[in-house]
């Protein structure tokens, strides 16, 4: 989950981005949004970095938004929004080439 300084951010949805992270790129998923599914009303940032293993919770990483995926979806239950994130997963893979 990041935070933001920048008021500026896309409208909710999925997204293909790139994270900069000590001067490389990481190529990743963005969901901005209130994830609706879970009847949250807190706006969030969530970022899944492809590939990525290292803890960098506290640190501060700039986000480039690439290309939109889709807008923000409420599913009617956990497994349709784990299915729909897979297919988000494999598109990203398709888009990074990985």
């Amino acid at each position: 989950n990041i935070s933001t300084f920048n008021k500026m951010v896309p409208q909710n949805g999925v997204y293909l981005a790139e994270c900069l992270i000590d001067g490389v790129k990481y190529p990743a998923l963005v969901n901005v949004g209130t994830r609706p599914t879970f009847r949250n009303n807190e706006y969030l940032i969530e970022t899944y970095l492809l590939g990525f293993n290292k803890n960098i919770y506290g640190r501060f990483i700039r986000v480039f938004f690439l290309r939109h995926l889709r807008g923000e979806i409420k599913f009617s239950n956990v497994d349709d929004l784990k299915s729909r994130m897979k297919e988000d997963l494999k598109e990203a893979r398709v888009f990074f080439n990985i």
